[in-house]
């Protein structure tokens, strides 16, 4: 699982010729002109969110933006280019904004913000104000109960950003070496979950059915496989089946686990081509359990369909190849 990565780079450029830097960046970098918010969501790691702003300003803010372009490389690159070319005449002045760090968290992030606080010099402001007021040795922190290997949006960072005084690079390497202490740390109980999945197919593609969980629970960053094993499910009283076993540990409740298994369970015609059940503390989690269905008619097509639309193109492509010869059995 990840628990913390680093985020887009911020580039302040000031110009005289905003409308025709933007054609420049949009044209040589593939650049995007967004909204801050857009542009925000749609930026991923090691690339660049630019903000063209008027010259003759003291110091550039967001708010200053008149243009905000979206540029999928490194900040050092688009900087070295435009210096190199005859672009240079468009910009006045280049000013590298704040680092960013997103953590993963488990419950509100109350206290590992408080934590943070306590341990860093560290100021709670609104994103776009943080960005504004960083510089180039400084870095924003953002918090999201989300996985981190998906586009995470503004809409799902919790708590107020921090900014830190601290290079980025440096408070990387820092927060890394504490591992899943960041993503506990809001934890009630300061625990994880335990839980088995039992896997049974009468066909017996059991080697299918886990490259499909695990493609599924690798897309959604839910946990770490601890184990696997062959194993009897008694599936009946007085009668038990051969289940291929996998141990899984994560901070999802057994309801939200329980869902992504249901869904697993159905093919694209809605048959049924596999069981998936799932134990915690020596409980089965039952289909009918509290808040594992949105209601009591969601179907088993609905299930799976609300699973997939959780993938990306290239999981739910796999997905596809592999149930494909199975799928009309």
């Amino acid at each position: 699982m990840l628990f913390i990565r680093r985020g887009a780079r911020y580039v302040f450029i000031r110009s005289g010729q905003i409308d025709e830097l933007t054609e420049y960046l949009v044209t040589h970098f593939k650049g995007k002109v967004r909204s801050f918010e857009s542009g925000w969501t749609e930026v991923q790691e090691f690339q660049s969110l630019i903000f063209i702003t008027p010259t003759g300003l003291d110091k550039t803010r967001v708010g200053d933006a008149e243009k905000i372009v979206m540029v999928p490389c490194e900040s050092s690159r688009l900087c070295a280019e435009i210096f190199n070319t005859p672009a240079r005449t468009l910009v006045e002045q280049i000013h590298l904004g704040p680092g960013t760090l997103i953590i993963r968290v488990a419950g509100n992030g109350e206290q590992l913000e408080q934590e943070l606080g306590d341990t860093y010099t560290a100021e709670s402001m609104k994103l776009d104000e943080a960005i504004s007021a960083g510089e180039v040795d400084d870095t924003v922190i953002l918090f999201t109960n989300t996985s981190l290997s998906k586009v995470i949006s503004i809409h799902e960072l919790i708590r107020m950003p921090l900014l830190v005084r601290q290079p980025s690079l440096i408070l990387y390497r820092d927060l890394r070496k504490q591992g899943a202490h960041l993503i506990t740390q809001s934890l009630k109980d300061k625990q994880w979950y335990e839980m088995r999945i039992n896997i049974f197919d009468a066909a017996d593609h059991y080697e299918v059915h886990y490259e499909r969980l695990q493609a599924v629970l690798s897309e959604l960053d839910t946990g770490m496989i601890l184990g696997e094993m062959w194993t009897r499910d008694h599936a009946l009283a007085l009668m038990s089946v051969l289940a291929y076993q996998v141990r899984l540990f994560t901070l999802e409740p057994p309801v939200k686990i329980k869902r992504v298994l249901m869904g697993l369970e159905y093919n694209r015609l809605g048959k049924r081509f596999v069981d998936m059940d799932l134990y915690y503390r020596n409980r089965k989690v039952g289909k009918n359990d509290k808040n594992v269905r949105k209601t009591r008619s969601e179907s088993r097509i609905e299930l799976r369909d609300d699973l997939y639309r959780q993938l990306s193109p290239e999981t739910m492509e796999q997905l596809r190849r592999l149930e494909a010869p199975i799928e009309t059995e």
